[in-house]
This record gives C-alpha cells, structure tokens and sequence, in this order.
C-alpha cells in the first residue's frame, strides 16, 4: 500500500493479454494515476489471472452471466461477493477506499456492494453510451414484461450511486431517453415508453453528474509527421452498424466518378475488425475502390500515433459515440478529422467551424463534398477546449471534490 487513499475503477473494458479493447479507460487511469493523489486500482470482471498493462495492475474477478445477459439481479448477489474477494485478496482494507468507480451500466453492483461495508466511499457509474440506460437485452428486450422488470433494477442500482460521470454533454441529457437517428435528425424518446407500463414508472432521478470527456494522453499522441505520397484518408473503427464505414466508401466513389484523377492519388485506410468488414470489403470492390482501399486489422495502442501521423485526414461518419476518443487521438497527432453533425463530437467544434467538420448523418454526397473541400483548401482544425488528459483530469478531480462535499457520508 502507498498510504494513498485508494481509487478502484472496475471495468469489463481493459487491454489484457487477450485483446487490446478498452484502451480508452487505459488513458484515463493512467491520467488519473499520474496525478499522484490516489493510490489506483483496476478490477475487471472476468475469468483468468490477473497482469500488469503499461505500469497499471488489473486483477481479474470471476462473475456469471446469463445468455444475453438475461435476468441480472439474480446473479447480482454472488457477483458483488466475488468482487469483494477480489479486493480482499488484493491486499485492500475496504476502509481504505476512498472511491469506487464503476466504468458502463453492468459494474453498477460493484460501487453498491462496496459502500455497504464501506460506507464512507464514493460510488461513481460511468457513462459512455449516447442513451447509456437503454434496454440492450438482446431478443428479450422485446418481452414487454421482461423490459419492465429490467427498467425496474436498472433504476434502482442507478438511483443507489452517488454521483454518476457522463463522457459528453449528449450523454447526460439522454441519460433516461433513448437517441434514435429518424429522418436524418436524432430524437430522444423517454426510456420508460419502451416497457409495457409506460409513464406508470416513475422517472429516474436527475443524477448528480460528473461531465468528464474522453481526451488523449499527450505522452503518447503527439504530432511526428510521416512522409507519404499521395493523399491519405483513414478511418479508425470496427466494422458495427453504427461506425458508417459504408458511407465514408459511398463518399468516396462518389468523388472518384466526379474526380477520377484521384485514384491515382488519394488512399484509404481503414483500421478495425467486426461483423460488417466482409461486407465493406466487397462493397469497396464493387464500386472499384480496390485499388485505394485497404483494410488493416485493429492494433496496439501504441501504434496508432504513427497510423495518424501518416494520414492526411480521418473520417468516421459514425451515428452513435458516447465521445469518440479517435477522433481526439487523431486531432493531438495534427491530423484533422471529419465526423457526424448530431453527434457529440461536435460539442467541441467550434460553432464557426462546423460546416468543415461535421457531415449530415447518412449523406454520403454531403461527406463527400466535406472530403473534397478539406483536399482542396486544407483548413487548420481548432477545438473548443484543451482535450488532453492531464487538463481534463484536473477538472474531474475538482468535480469529484464537489461531489463529495455535496454527498453526506463521505469524507
């Protein structure tokens, strides 16, 4: 033990030795870490050995899941007991816990179980999902009865934290709604429309939040141009209905039947794997981007500033982000980006700036004339906000004391 008040953050988003997914929540506990103040631990819900991953220890916590995840409060109990275990096998004095946080809605029981037997911590739940409580119970959200029984524990494991971190402002104001892209506009549904019972629940408690964007570690994401010929486009996603690779390839064809000098010229690369890469492959050969397009598997966090550095531009026309880190890891290496009006990445570009930077959804005419348009002129990009780590963790941790200042119980 450092003598530190201790910071847990549980997560089932981790680089492992397995996979690098979660290298977002990598960056924030390694800002988080490197402010000094905490002694900080990660917990992550998962069978197999626990291991280090650039400088932070992860221990591993077995847990049981139905299929879909059917039906969570019945496992509820035996999961927050195999946590508990974990911290006391870590060498964890439960009263030395200053804050556990829980990182998306399924680690919610983890701060709960905590505070029961330390009741002096701080529990927070994070948010990284535009609608972060919706119904996502696979085909049985489409039980009515079930989808009740569901908002029911969902509210109240939510209504049991103290303070509840939202990645963007979108975020917190769809935190009881359901965002649904309709007609090329995005509209927010009440969640309690979804179940059976409708208005007859009661609405969740506007939770007191914390609004912490996802940023960038600038010790890692930093400008170190590549030489490259030609003009470079990539696009850094895995291949899921919401991402649109589809549409940054219709894009594009449109350019190269308008402009087909440029397919001696331009190349665009895209980084991910997923369920949709066959298909984007063999849509890139039927509209004879073949030649230009090339798909590379998903890599090493630490490969992707040398990926920005090499591209001119990077496009995701994605539809849904909780705050896309890409497109800030890609700004900190001096590439620009293009992305999604509607979306909350635009809530820090700035209002003069958003016709360069922001396609309508779902339009690849208009992305593909913001495409041309940054070829020809080349515009500077210029954010709202620092979105370094180190800046925004300084005003999380200011937040945080707000928060526990504001939460009785808590020193």
């Amino acid at each position: 033990m450092t003598g530190k008040p201790v910071y847990i953050y549980v997560t089932p988003y981790f680089p492992s030795p397995e996979t690098w997914r979660g290298a977002f929540s990598l960056d924030f506990v390694r800002a988080l870490a490197a402010t000094g103040r905490y002694d900080v631990r990660v917990f992550v819900p998962d069978a197999g050995l626990s291991y280090d991953c650039n400088g932070i220890h992860v221990e591993r916590f077995p847990v049981k899941r139905f299929p879909s995840g059917l039906f969570p409060w019945l496992l509820e109990r035996w999961n927050a007991k195999s946590f508990l275990a974990a911290v006391v096998r870590a060498g964890i004095n439960p009263q030395d816990i200053a804050v556990c946080h829980g990182h998306t809605r399924s680690t919610a029981i983890y701060p709960i179980a905590l505070k029961r037997i330390a009741p002096r911590s701080l529990s927070l739940l994070h948010h990284h999902l535009s609608s972060p409580l919706r119904l996502e119970t696979g085909r049985w959200r489409e039980l009515p009865v079930y989808s009740d029984m569901f908002y029911r524990w969902t509210r109240r494991v939510c209504d049991a934290i103290d303070g509840h971190v939202f990645c963007s402002r979108q975020v917190w104001e769809t935190y009881d709604k359901l965002l649904e892209l309709d007609g090329g506009r995005f509209v927010a549904h009440d969640l309690r429309d979804t179940t059976l019972l409708g208005r007859r629940h009661s609405p969740l408690a506007v939770p007191q939040g914390i609004l912490c964007y996802n940023g960038y570690d600038a010790s890692i994401f930093k400008p170190d141009r590549i030489a490259h010929k030609g003009f470079a486009i990539g696009c850094v996603a895995n291949f899921f209905t919401q991402k649109r690779q589809s549409v940054l390839l219709e894009a594009v064809g449109l350019l190269s039947r308008r402009h087909p000098e440029i397919m001696s010229e331009w190349r665009l690369r895209f980084v991910g794997s997923g369920p949709l890469l066959s298909s984007a492959v063999r849509r890139a050969e039927a509209l004879g981007l073949d030649g230009i397009a090339s798909f590379e598997r998903e890599m090493d966090h630490s490969l992707l500033p040398q990926f920005f550095n090499s591209i001119d531009l990077m496009a995701l026309p994605s539809v849904r982000e909780g705050f896309g880190c890409v497109y800030m890891e890609s700004f900190a290496c001096g590439t620009p980006f293009i992305a999604t009006a509607g979306v909350s990445t635009e809530e820090v570009i700035l209002p003069k700036y958003r016709d360069l930077w922001l396609a309508k959804p779902d339009d690849p005419a208009d992305l593909a004339d913001k495409l041309w348009r940054f070829y020809v002129e080349r515009p500077k990009m210029r954010l709202s906000r620092a979105m370094d780590y180190a800046t925004i963790m300084d005003g999380f941790l200011a937040d945080l004391d707000g928060l526990r200042a504001r939460t009785r119980g808590v020193p």
